[in-house]
């Protein structure tokens, strides 16, 4: 038995950043390498994105290690997201990664979100 009938799943990643997690069954069993080009992403509808063998998509559980933090740079009056500068599942690589932030936009709204809650802020607002 093959390590995709095993698991049964899939993942599509596309350069987006979006993942979606097929069932074998909802691409009706066909392999993995005859999938590549025709499937599209759920959010950009880009046909090109990547397809993780079944043992890294279960390595790669949405639910085990998600990138819970971002640091995220928004607009002068702070109600729009203008660019999402990087996302990490770590504390130490995501605070390391907003001082960066920090330095390289002077001037700019930027902050470190854990989900919702704001870990750190550039300004008071």
């Amino acid at each position: 038995m093959t390590e995709q009938a095993e698991l049964g799943i899939i993942c599509v990643e596309c350069g987006c950043g979006r993942r979606t997690w097929l069932r074998d069954s909802e691409i009706n069993f066909t392999p993995p390498e005859r999938l590549v080009g025709r499937l599209r992403c759920q959010g950009c509808g880009s046909r090109d994105v990547s397809l993780l063998r079944p043992w890294k998509a279960a390595l790669n559980d949405p639910l085990f290690g998600e990138a819970t933090f971002k640091i995220e740079v928004w607009n002068d009056a702070g109600m729009r997201l203008e660019e999402l500068v990087a996302t990490s599942s770590g504390s130490i690589v995501a605070h390391a990664a907003y001082d960066a932030a920090l330095i390289a936009r002077p001037n700019r709204y930027i902050t470190l979100r854990q989900r919702a809650r704001v870990l750190r802020k550039s300004r008071d607002g």
